[in-house]
């Protein structure tokens, strides 16, 4: 019995388990159609043009939404344009690369248009207006936002409990014409909140340290290029967002199937040839033209001198005659004398080091450093002294002291972590400047000559300028874990010096430089025999193919 009704139980468990399956696949088929089944439903929207419309515009609007909310969340209170009129914009490629919004795909899947598609927010006398402009394969589109800060904004500016954004068509695809534009409604917020009006009062939103310096746009100011959205830029960056080239002007040329007159201006073919081309003056040279003489200048002459520059007398008949001169070859023995030397290689560099100060900010009486030069250096001169972080390069101090070629030969290496671990803003907000500085003063300068390389040290005095650092309110201390608070100390020094190779080379004595000469070690003589020709006097016949001696290739009619 037992048997018999465990068979039982499983063949109900079975029969279950297989109407589960199939209930199971008939839900993925309804949850995920084939792809024929989308192409057929693809085709029939693509059909019924007015379906499709509604579906192009829907996909559209939605687009033109996501830019309008990247816009809004990504204009906080430091990107707001501050004066009235003034504006700020960013292209849909920009927003990519910002990560503020995916690629945006039009109804049949393309790319739109990421240079065209833009966001613009400008600043008017209560308000903001954000522009959004959209522009794909088939359909450009703006809408206009007016943003201001109030106080049911969760962010720091967000749009009018009441307003509404319209777009409107500028390009729109095929023979359909849009006629009225498309409004899209806002939901209407609380209306019994207070709303602020005061837009400048935006700016004073709790939102970290506020920017107090001004913004430039389009300027070079302090030593610094500011680009068309008012951030810092390098100069390339300026030039192109800045300086535009001007257009070229033409006067009396023919540029790209264009006619440019005496005045700049296109014109057509005729009056290109009154303005421009101008029959040229006839001018005669020894005639007799209505009544007039011209000379051989062809200026107008008398008589006289008509026969004298244009009438000239028959020459006689001449012979032609042939020079020829004599010609031996000779032969003498050349001595030159020669030197092998060790080639000398002139060389400069900069050495930059980040010297440190507790916060007393005492002189340092003797700071002892040194750095590695190449095996073979000698003439080592310590040329100038430049101090200050409006001088001092952080990145080739960095890769300098990557490579292990500058150190502190008197100190232990532990403390001086900091260095290895400095940041640009660290260095921005601790590092001393040039008027923090009284003057650097160089003790004493010694070369060690190692296996390898050349060790060349520094002792030098540095003297603080104490109240330029205790009244500048904009430099901070770092607390570094190995030597407390510091201040950064940035010097570079410039040096010149001579590497001597390893290797010889050879040539004549009489070509080496002073440098040179100093590291001979052979000199010989080297002889050549150099041949020559002599030639003797010339002299002149009527033959042509004389032989004995050679042609000149000169002949005279006499």
């Amino acid at each position: 019995m037992y048997k018999n009704g465990e068979k039982g139980f499983v063949l109900t468990d079975i029969i279950l388990q297989i109407l589960f399956f199939v209930l199971f696949i008939f839900a993925l088929v309804w949850l995920f159609p084939t792809k024929g089944f989308v192409n057929n439903m693809k085709q029939e929207v693509t059909g019924n043009s007015a379906d499709y419309q509604i579906l192009s515009n829907r996909i559209f609007n939605e687009n033109l939404l996501d830019m309008k909310d990247a816009a809004e969340s990504y204009y906080t209170n430091s990107r707001l344009p501050r004066n009235t009129g003034d504006k700020v914009s960013m292209t849909l490629s920009e927003m990519i690369d910002k990560k503020l919004i995916l690629s945006i795909q039009d109804q049949n899947g393309n790319q739109c248009d990421t240079n065209n598609s833009y966001v613009e927010i400008m600043k008017q006398a209560d308000e903001y207006q954000l522009k959004v402009t959209l522009s794909c394969s088939d359909k450009t589109d703006y809408l206009v936002v007016h943003l201001g800060c109030y106080q049911y904004c969760e962010n720091d500016i967000c749009e009018k409990s009441s307003d509404s954004s319209t777009i409107i068509s500028s390009k729109p695809s095929g023979d359909t014409v849009i006629e009225s534009p498309v409004t899209i409604e806002r939901p209407v917020i609380n209306n019994n909140i207070t709303i602020n009006n005061d837009i400048n009062s935006c700016l004073d939103c709790d939102e970290g340290p506020i920017r107090t310096e001004p913004i430039y746009y389009c300027k070079y100011v302090n030593g610094k290029y500011y680009g068309k959205n008012g951030n810092i830029v390098d100069s390339t960056t300026y030039q192109k967002e800045c300086i535009k080239e001007p257009e070229p002007v033409y006067y009396c040329k023919y540029v790209n199937g264009k006619y440019y007159g005496k005045n700049g201006n296109i014109v057509d073919s005729t009056t290109y040839q009154k303005e421009c081309i101008k029959e040229p003056e006839p001018v005669y040279y020894c005639k007799y033209v209505n009544g007039k003489y011209y000379g051989k200048n062809g200026n107008i002459v008398d008589s006289t001198t008509y026969q004298k520059e244009c009438i000239k007398e028959p020459e006689p008949v001449k012979t032609l005659y042939y020079e020829y001169r004599t010609k031996t070859l000779k032969a003498n023995e050349v001595a030159t004398r020669m030197c092998t030397y060790y080639p000398v290689e002139e060389t400069s560099e900069y050495i930059y080091t980040l010297g440190l100060t507790g916060t007393s900010i005492n002189d340092i009486s003797r700071y002892p450093y040194a750095v590695s030069l190449p095996k073979g250096a000698t003439n080592i001169q310590l040329e100038r002294i430049s101090y200050g972080q409006e001088t001092f390069n952080l990145s080739s101090w960095k890769k300098l002291k990557t490579n292990g070629s500058i150190y502190n030969y008197e100190y232990n290496d532990s403390k001086w972590s900091a260095k290895d671990t400095i940041t640009t803003t660290r260095f921005k907000n601790s590092a001393l400047s040039k008027k923090h500085f009284s003057d650097v003063i160089v003790l004493n300068t010694k070369a060690v000559s190692y296996s390898n390389y050349v060790e060349y040290r520094i002792d030098y005095r540095v003297l603080f300028h104490r109240s330029n650092i205790l009244k500048d309110r904009y430099l901070f201390t770092y607390n570094d874990s190995n030597v407390g608070n510091i201040y950064y100390v940035p010097i570079r020094f410039y040096l010149t010096y001579d590497v001597v190779s390893s290797k010889t080379k050879t040539k004549p004595c009489s070509s080496l430089s002073k440098k040179e000469s100093a590291h001979i070690v052979r000199r010989y003589t080297e002889y050549d025999i150099e041949s020559h020709y002599e030639y003797g006097p010339k002299k002149w016949t009527l033959n042509p193919n004389l032989s004995g001696v050679e042609y000149t290739g000169r002949t005279e009619w006499r």
